[in-house]
């Protein structure tokens, strides 16, 4: 019969197992995009964070020194981790990295500080090492001693704090990757990453749960998170980064069109001033024309791109129009065309709501549902409920 020691070492071992394959295939990958770079960068600092628990498990009677460089080893990696999620993220939504050298500094302080303290920590005594980190006995503390303890101590709650704020920023990130999709693209599955969120969420969980319970365990106020349920969370974040990390298509920057796009997108309100009111007018009645004569919208993967193209004004002009013109997103604009060419079917009601939501460009059901709430408030359903209604009301 398994016991708790015995599962949390199964957990523990699944976890960093799963962190040493995933780091090997990433650096494999690295020459399909520098993402899977960062991605490995990723799965070192999970290893790092790892490696004194692995150690523990293998190592029989190992020596209390040895143990606690490990346990060194492991608290410097951890610090990696966050930084390190934000910048893969990212890289994979096609995002600048750093702003600018002042920006990649700022990520770089905590670490910075905790490989100060690591140097410190690695300067005292074998005796002092252990006591820290092991719980061993120590004779009176010196001063330096005390003051390593105490950065150790501050370091151990910032560190929880630098998970939760750098979960939220790539929360933000993917977020704001979704708005940037609709001025590119009609139908924005293909590209959105809404597993950014989920795993945003969950290393987000992991800190304030890990935070509650250094708190509590300052003050005894009596919550403890066990090392079951914090390894099961370490756990589930490797699955979730080795699961999809691995085979993500590096966003839309790995498409050379929607990258061209998305670099003109950040140029457009600097060249506002080269359309005036009177074309953006003559360019939104081209657009409406287009999606009215050659039904356009039908098209599931129609992008900024394609429209433009086709009507033979240049993305930037056409984007603009849409902002400024019509107050749309590219994405709206579409899908609002989409939504109007269903009304009609729907209220024949000789197909069925999934099927006319393909037929007019729609890439889900659900997709269809969003954007016909959106546009007309009501769902489909109840549309055709409220039409019939109308019309029988009026005979």
């Amino acid at each position: 019969m398994l016991n708790i020691e015995m599962i949390e070492a199964v957990i523990l071992t699944a976890g960093f197992a799963i962190s040493c394959f995933a780091f090997v295939l990433s650096l494999a990958q690295s020459h399909v995009s520098r993402t899977y770079i960062w991605l490995g960068v990723l799965f070192f600092g999970l290893i790092l964070s790892d490696v004194s628990d692995v150690f523990a498990l293998i190592l029989i009677d190992p020596a209390p020194e040895v143990m606690s460089n490990l346990r060194m080893i492991s608290f410097l990696g951890s610090f990696l981790i966050p930084p390190t999620l934000l910048m893969y993220a990212r890289a994979l939504t096609g995002l600048t990295l750093l702003r600018d050298t002042r920006a990649g500094l700022i990520h770089l302080i905590l670490p910075a500080i905790a490989a100060l303290i690591s140097i410190g920590f690695l300067a005292l005594p074998n005796e002092a090492r252990v006591a820290i980190f092991l719980g061993g006995p120590m004779a009176q503390a010196s001063t330096f001693e005390t003051v390593i303890m105490l950065a150790l101590f501050a370091l151990s709650y910032a560190f929880y704090v630098q998970c939760l704020v750098y979960s939220i920023m790539a929360f933000v990130t993917e977020v704001k990757h979704r708005e940037h999709l609709k001025n590119l693209f009609a139908s924005t599955e293909p590209f959105e990453m809404r597993w950014i969120t989920g795993m945003g969420l969950l290393f987000g969980s992991f800190a304030v749960l890990n935070l509650i319970s250094l708190i509590s365990g300052t003050f005894g106020l009596g919550f403890e998170l066990s090392v079951l349920m914090d390894g099961f969370m370490e756990l589930l974040i490797n699955l979730t980064l080795a699961a999809w990390g691995l085979r993500q298509t590096p966003g839309i920057a790995s498409f050379t069109p929607a990258r061209t796009e998305h670099q003109i997108d950040q140029h457009i309100k600097y060249e506002k001033s080269a359309l005036d009111t009177e074309r953006a007018a003559r360019i939104s009645s081209k657009l409406n024309m287009a999606m009215e004569r050659d039904q356009l919208f039908r098209d599931p993967n129609l992008s900024l791109m394609t429209l433009s193209k086709r009507v033979g004004v240049s993305t930037n002009y056409v984007s603009q129009s849409l902002n400024e013109h019509l107050g749309l997103s590219f994405f709206d604009f579409v899908n609002g065309w989409r939504v109007e060419a269903s009304k009609p079917i729907i209220l024949s009601g000789e197909q069925p709501i999934t099927v006319i939501a393909y037929d007019v460009g729609f890439n889900s059901r659900s997709s269809f549902y969003t954007a016909f709430k959106k546009n007309t408030g009501l769902t489909p359903s109840k549309f055709s409920e409220r039409s019939l209604s109308c019309a029988a009301s009026s005979v």
